[in-house]
């Protein structure tokens, strides 16, 4: 746990002296160069404290800490109740903060807090506290601030600013309006000063104290001993000890891989990725690991997450993202924990891109939140968009942002599609004719927005399901015409409508049943068989040769489904066949070269690629032809007397076959014949041509 205590006094005596009147109150004042409200105060009322009166008679000077531009005119109120007026004010608050005046409450933004009041904040807590004077700290987690208020006057010797016990303290001599110098003590005995710049003061567990110098310079004292530690180097105080010499701080990590500008969110969250490198450079430490800050505001107060990761893990992985800019910085820390400044700060705007209907067809682009700068491929504008199509939306960061990617963070534009566009059409469906007995009829489809207007249909396309297929879609002003084929068995379905991006459902049609003018065995085309997919078939039947040989065989094949309009489809795949021909006499002119004996068999495994032509291919009954080439590896063996010779070869040829197929399950049983023609290429010394015909019955597996 981090803990520490920050007790601060705003010795305004010190910082600006007094001056004589040269502006009278109740009057107005144009504004000079090199004037704060300090200043101001000071020159119109004689005290300090009467910056809360310039503040409340000159709203237009907006939030504290003021930039007054010269030639500014501002009111100059009466004085008065200035002994009243608070010290400081609480400024941002994250989380758990606590304010302790007579009783703790919890702390909202502009309370007002007076002398001895204490601000306390709890773990992963921040808070922010501007002074009359327009001083700011900032409060870590864990932390304990006592303001100590105005003190007028002069002292002799200047006390510390800040005490820090345990715990890191941030500080930023350019954001403390009116400072000269900054002085902070640490229980270790070692004080740091400051005149410019910002630097990390942290005191351990062990009561060692290091300073990180990040800009500018700062002393380092104790144990009687001073040092000097300029921009880039840190040193650190063991409890009455010396401070070491300066040493190089590590190099700020580099971005190897940015995060993007834009990230459009999903569902209402968005992932920023991005990697960074350590920066070293020769004579600077390595980084043995990183502080990762993302932060909702470019001061980085409103942390969503400080994180400490090994220097093994150098890829950011930002998660749930709600709409909103983020700044992103990472730091280095070496193997003596000193921490080197942030390196190049990146800027991701997650955004959320939607279209607004204005008028039918047309709708304007609406991005959350402000700060991107966006525009939509070919559209002139975002005011006026075709909403019948998707948009490829590209988003940047403003160039005018003042708060835009650091100069070495490259620019990553955002790219996406927005999603479809909720319906801005629906759609009616009925029958305006049904003829059952040609199982044909048309569907008229009326388009229209939710107010009831009618939408045009031009370019609409149709779909229809359970079944039913669309023949051809006609449009004429909102009205779509679908011609549709229809299944012989009553069914509902709906008729699904397109037009660009945007789609709609009919309501649910019916099927009309059939009459008797409508056969029941007429072809149907209500098999719902996919127009294209794999089919995997198994068969088995009887061969006989020409030579007389007869035998059987078993095939296993499989082949890919294309259709070819509404009426065929055509498929091709690979198919083995393993065939065995039984012991018979030799018929010599079956043989090449010749026969080695009286008797002979044979088992032959044919290869083959067969090319089949469906017709009607979702009717019940299918006719169908198919034929290809073949490879056959033959092994045979003869007879001579009780003696027996084996011989092998290689044959070539093709088939031809027509069949029929019937649907049962989720496939067809099919039964085919026809004929093969086959010779001998090789062999050794004798094989037989396996010219003839054959017959198959089996069963196509479909999908």
């Amino acid at each position: 746990m981090r803990k520490f205590a920050l007790i601060f006094p705003t010795l305004l005596g010190l910082l600006v002296p007094c001056v004589a009147f040269a502006q009278e109150a109740g009057s107005d004042y144009t504004t000079k160069a090199g004037d704060d409200c300090v200043s101001i105060a000071v020159k119109a009322y004689g005290d300090r404290r009467a910056v809360e009166l310039l503040h409340k008679s000159n709203p237009s000077m907006g939030p504290v800490p003021h930039v007054i531009k010269p030639g500014t005119v501002l009111h100059l109120p009466p004085k008065q109740g200035l002994g009243s007026a608070p010290d400081a004010h609480v400024t941002f608050v994250r989380n758990k903060v606590t304010v302790q005046a007579n009783a703790s409450k919890t702390a909202e933004l502009n309370d007002p807090l007076f002398r001895t009041n204490r601000v306390s904040t709890a773990n992963a807590s921040s808070a922010n506290v501007t002074f009359r004077d327009e001083t700011q700290i900032r409060i870590g987690e864990e932390s304990l601030v006592i303001i100590l208020g105005d003190v007028q006057g002069a002292a002799k010797k200047q006390p510390a600013d800040a005490t820090l016990v345990e715990g890191n303290l941030q500080a930023r001599l350019g954001e403390l309006s009116g400072k000269k110098s900054l002085t902070v003590d640490t229980e270790s005995g070692a004080r740091v000063s400051m005149s410019s710049g910002s630097a990390l003061v942290g005191v351990d567990a062990t009561k060692t104290t290091r300073l990180a110098v990040h800009a500018g310079s700062a002393a380092f004292a104790a144990a009687l001993a001073t040092v000097s530690v300029p921009s880039g180097f840190g040193s650190k105080v063991d409890k009455g000890k010396a401070p070491t010499p300066p040493r190089p701080l590590p190099s700020p990590p580099a971005w190897s891989s940015p995060p993007p500008e834009v990230v459009f969110a999903s569902a209402g969250k968005a992932s920023v990725a991005a990697t960074y490198a350590d920066g070293a450079l020769p004579g600077k430490p390595k980084a043995t690991s990183f502080r990762v800050k993302v932060s909702r505001d470019a001061a980085m107060d409103d942390l969503v997450t400080d994180t400490v990761v090994p220097a093994t893990v150098t890829k950011l992985d930002a998660q749930n993202l709600a709409p909103g800019a983020y700044y992103i910085r990472v730091a280095a820390i070496d193997d003596d924990k000193f921490e080197s400044s942030a390196g190049a700060t990146a800027k991701v705007i997650v955004v959320t891109a939607t279209l607004a209907e204005t008028s039918p067809g047309r709708a304007r682009l609406a991005v959350t939140p402000a700060g991107a700068v966006c525009s939509l491929a070919g559209e002139p504008s975002t005011e006026d968009v075709d909403a019948t199509r998707m948009h490829a939306i590209r988003c940047s960061i403003d160039a005018k942002d003042p708060h835009g990617r650091g100069g070495d963070v490259r620019a990553v534009p955002g790219d996406s599609t927005i999603p479809s566009i909720a319906k801005l059409f629906s759609a009616t469906g009925s029958f305006r004719e049904a003829d059952p007995s040609t199982g044909r009829g048309t569907v008229v489809i009326e388009l229209h927005d939710a107010g009831g207007a009618p939408v045009s249909a031009e370019g609409a396309k149709a779909t229809a399901s359970n079944g039913v297929e669309v023949e051809s879609v006609a449009t004429d002003g909102s009205v779509v015409s679908v011609t549709v084929r229809f299944p012989a068995t009553p069914r509902p379905f709906v008729v699904t409508v397109t037009r660009g991006a945007l789609v709609a459902e009919s309501n649910v049609l019916r099927v009309p049943a059939p009459t008797a003018d409508r056969p029941a065995g007429r072809v149907d085309t209500a098999i719902p068989l996919p127009p294209r997919g794999y089919e995997i078939f198994l068969s088995g039947g009887l061969d006989t040769l020409f030579s007389g040989h007869a035998g059987r065989h078993l095939t296993l094949g499989t082949a890919y489904r294309v259709p070819i309009g509404s009426k065929a489809a055509i498929s091709f795949g690979p198919s083995v066949t393993l065939s065995r021909f039984e012991p018979e006499p030799v018929s010599p002119g079956a043989f090449s070269p010749g026969p080695l004996g009286d008797t002979s068999a044979h088992t032959n495994v044919v290869l083959a690629i067969p090319v089949t032509l469906k017709l009607a291919p979702r009717a019940r009954v299918s006719p169908y032809v198919s034929g290809g080439p073949e490879l056959a590896l033959q092994r045979t063996t003869f007879s001579v007397g009780t003696n027996e010779l084996a011989a092998t070869g290689t044959l070539v040829g093709a088939k031809l076959l027509l069949g029929v197929q019937v649907e049962a399950g989720p496939g067809w049983f099919f039964l085919h014949g026809g004929v093969r023609g086959m010779g001998v290429v090789s062999s050794d010394p004798a094989a037989e041509s396996l010219s003839g015909a054959m017959f198959d019955l089996g069963y196509r597996f479909t999908r």
